[in-house]
Parts: structure tokens; sequence; C-alpha cells
């Protein structure tokens, strides 16, 4: 009898996990300790570009109901899309609003390298910053960390004061006229960014 018990416990456990912390489930909430020193690298955002009235990081954002994918982004705009089949279009989305409005997107995507909407559309961006372990998100109410690697990447201008702030979360790609640089940097989190900051929701 303890052992049918056991078995159903842990399959219940499984079960939750697989619906809260797997690529079956899009909206991964953006780590506000990340967000916040994001925030600071880049002087605040003016827009979160999809978000809704529980998750949105800043007073202005596009909803669901709005449609950020049919609305013009200016100002400083912050991106943690849908992480399901949709993603593809935001990042291209991201891409044209940077061309089109000279606009600072900031994207946290899944660093799924190897995908068609990552390779077509990273081209034009600014930097990659391939964040170091794995983050901890909030997921359905829960809390946990991704089974997958994040980077951000950011179509706009990056000075070399936030370049650097930027490295103390991971390797660090610059692109320069669609093709990687090969001056790619990486620093550690010490004298860069504070390493409590950066250990609350990144692990080695």
């Amino acid at each position: 009898m303890l052992l049918l018990v056991d078995r159903l416990l842990m399959k219940s456990i499984r079960d939750m996990n697989k619906a809260l912390f797997t690529s079956l489930s899009n909206e991964w909430e953006t780590p506000q300790e990340l967000f916040d020193l994001l925030s600071d690298i880049f002087g605040g955002f003016d827009l979160d570009v999809c978000a809704n009235e529980n998750n949105a990081k800043v007073d202005r954002y596009f909803s669901p109901d709005d449609d950020g994918l049919s609305r013009d982004w200016t100002g400083k705009c912050w991106m943690n899309p849908p992480y399901g089949r949709e993603i593809g279009k935001w990042v291209r989305k991201a891409r044209g609003e940077y061309k089109k409005h000279h606009s600072l997107v900031v994207c946290l995507v899944p660093a799924r390298t190897d995908t068609r909407w990552f390779q077509d559309n990273v081209v034009d961006a600014t930097m990659i910053v391939f964040i170091r372990g794995r983050l901890g998100f909030t997921l359905n109410g829960g809390e946990g960390r991704a089974p997958f690697p994040s980077c951000l990447v950011i179509f706009g201008p990056v000075d070399k004061g936030q370049g650097e702030l930027l490295a103390g979360l991971g390797l660090i790609s610059i692109l320069l006229r669609g093709r990687a640089h090969d001056k790619a940097i990486c620093l550690e989190n010490q004298d860069v960014v504070g390493r409590e900051k950066n250990e609350i929701h990144v692990t080695n």
C-alpha cells in the first residue's frame, strides 16, 4: 500500500513539474531581480511590449488584448515574449521596431541558437548576453529553475559602461554588420555587478 502511495505521489510531482516548468508552458514571468538590474543599467524602461496586469514590469504595457505585435514600439522597450510557437513573431517584431523607430529593445529569450527564429533575427542585434546558469522564473503561481538556458538579445545602442555591467551576467557576443565580433568578452561578477544580486536567480 505504501509503495502504491509513493508511486502516486511521485507521479503527481512529475505531472506538476511538467505543467509548471517545461517548454509546454508559454508565459515565464521575468525574474524581478533581473529586471531591476537591467532597468538600472539602461536607465529604466518605457514600455513592456507583451505583458498582462499581473506581470507587467512598467506602467505602460501591451496586454494580449492590445496585441503588441500590431502596435508601434517606441522608447526603451522590455520584451519577455511567450515561449511557444509565437516567439519568432515577437523577436522578428523587435528587430523590425528597432530598425523602424531606432528603439532600444531588450529581449529575454531562451538561448535556442539552433532555431530558425533565432538565427534569422538576431543578425541585426547589437549584443547578445548568454546568461550564466539557469534563471529562476515564476510560472502559473509556482517557482523554479528554467529547463533551458536564457539570453538577452539587445537591439539598439549599448555603451561601453552598460556592456561592462551586462558582462557580469555571462558571455557577451557583440554583433557588427550581421557577424558576431570575434572579440567577445566574459567578465566575472566581482567588480562589475553586485554578486548578491546576480546570485538570487542565477546559479553557476
